[in-house]
């Protein structure tokens, strides 16, 4: 009788074992990738300026299109109205906040407290140049924007 009882428990084991690794291998097919970026600490204006390949003063509106970078980000509209580092671009700018949370590619990033660009109105902007061939714009860091009153305080350049 115990032989039976330890077969038994044993049969159960190695299925347990043969349903994860199924599992396993059927996680390894899907198409999924992502990334969990730890961004450098800004924790003020100037930094953020410094670090800025274009800091701009721009009215941003939401849009209903996406973009897929390494998760899908709304993208805002950025009407710039002066340039305090940088070169202005022509036409207005695309730009997305990146995302102070893991990304999976393919669906919506999520952000720790939302998306501070969400908030249409009238921003200071610390942006990264586009990457890839890509025409969108990102804030060097999640958030990265100020109220426009904070540009006397920085340097034009």
């Amino acid at each position: 009788m115990r032989g039976r009882g330890g077969g038994t428990r044993v049969t159960a084991v190695v299925a347990a074992l043969a349903l994860a690794s199924v599992g396993l291998s059927a996680c390894a097919i899907l198409p999924r990738s992502g990334q969990c970026l730890d961004y450098i600490d800004l924790p003020t204006s100037t930094a953020r300026y410094d670090e800025a390949a274009l800091v701009v003063v721009a009215s941003v509106t939401s849009t209903d299109r996406t973009a897929e970078l390494s998760g899908r980000y709304t993208v805002h509209r950025a009407l710039v109205t002066e340039v305090l580092k940088g070169h202005r671009p022509s036409g207005a700018l695309d730009v997305v906040n990146p995302s102070d949370q893991c990304t999976t590619s393919g669906e919506p990033v999520t952000y720790l407290e939302g998306d501070d660009l969400a908030r249409d109105g009238r921003y200071l902007l610390y942006l990264r140049a586009p990457a890839g061939g890509s025409s969108t714009w990102t804030l060097v860091v999640p958030n990265a924007l100020d109220d426009p009153s904070v540009a006397a305080a920085l340097p034009h350049r």
